[in-house]
């Protein structure tokens, strides 16, 4: 019932373990339980020193591109998730970025569910388990029972850590820690239908390549028959690329998905070192069943008010222009596909 955007092999073979988890089924009516996502854009200012110019706007829009394209892949589960997670695997192509908190919250309750007790057990029991990766290396999953009542619920925890975990031939380890803390939590009998309200801590979370994130989200997924509804909150989470560079994550990404398009939304500012750029939607980012966004528009604004405009175009490519404060063309790169 579920589907993500521009999902690569590394995060698809994590999906398909999660699939043989319990992500199968029919049309299955949506949990029980109550989880409120928050409506509205995330307010995000520049800083003073922000400046979009010809020289850094390639870069900083690969940033956001990134933001987009990379952090939205965290809605596979439920019916036909191993078969939509091969055709988006075999369609990615660069700008990856690292595997959507959403997903890794799914990798984590769906390796920690079954783990809990039958029966009741003492509150606070911590269950451990440690899971070969198919591609090498190995994920600890730690879960923390507060309640002690053999279920995952409010006040929970999942503690997942990677050891060179490598999800396929020739993928990239994942090495680092990945704290899940649960404010609500309801999951389907199946496992195809999830509600969610949870926070997680990334602790010198790396892919080798790609970067090492630390800091927290704000997770919340709603379950509403065929649909899914989520949001992403970074609470000034850090991204060190690389390179050494330090990109700043100060955004929300929300939106709802089907099996046959999502829409996403980007709020809040994005940051190269000591600088803030504010971020915006100008029109909703569409993808259809291939996981492509061929429609939608996202903004970064500089202390000025210069504007760094991406264009997602039909063919699945991405247009950016650059305008100074009163609309004139300062710059732009058509075409892009990373």
């Amino acid at each position: 019932m579920r589907r993500t955007l521009f999902l690569t092999p590394l995060y698809a073979s994590l999906l398909l373990g999660l699939a043989a988890c319990g992500g199968g089924g029919g049309d299955e009516p949506g949990p029980a339980g109550s989880v409120t996502l928050p409506s509205g854009a995330r307010a995000g200012a520049a800083t003073a020193g922000a400046d979009l110019n010809s020289s850094n706007a390639l870069q900083v829009g690969t940033s956001l591109a990134k933001a987009l394209r990379g952090d939205a892949t965290g809605g596979v589960t439920g019916p036909a998730a191993a078969s939509r997670a091969k055709a988006l695997s075999a369609r990615q192509s660069g700008a990856r970025g690292l595997p959507s908190p959403l997903l890794l919250a799914r990798q984590a309750l769906y390796s920690a569910g079954p783990k809990l007790p039958t029966q009741r057990a003492q509150a606070s029991t911590a269950t451990i388990s440690s899971l070969p990766c198919p591609g090498g290396g190995r994920m600890t999953v730690t879960t923390d029972d507060m309640d002690g009542n053999g279920v995952l619920s409010s006040g929970d925890s999942v503690l997942t850590n990677f050891s060179a975990c490598a999800t396929g031939p020739g993928e990239p380890p994942l090495n680092g820690r990945f704290d899940l803390s649960l404010n609500a939590v309801t999951v389907s009998p199946t496992g195809s239908a999830l509600n969610l309200d949870a926070t997680a801590t990334f602790t010198d979370f790396a892919v080798q390549g790609e970067g090492t994130l630390s800091g927290s989200v704000r997770l919340w997924l709603v379950t509403e028959g065929l649909q899914e509804r989520f949001r992403m909150s970074y609470q000034n989470a850090r991204l060190t690329l690389p390179t050494g560079e330090v990109q700043q994550l100060q955004y929300d990404l929300y939106g709802s998905q089907t099996d046959a398009q999502l829409n996403l939304e980007l709020s809040g500012a994005i940051g190269m070192g000591n600088q803030l750029y504010a971020a915006s939607s100008t029109a909703v980012f569409m993808a259809g069943p291939d996981g492509v966004m061929r429609s939608g528009s996202s903004q970064l604004r500089d202390a000025a008010g210069d504007v760094l405009q991406l264009q997602a175009q039909t063919s699945g490519r991405y247009d950016l222009t650059l305008t100074n404060a009163n609309g004139q063309f300062l710059w732009s790169s058509l075409g892009l596909g990373w």
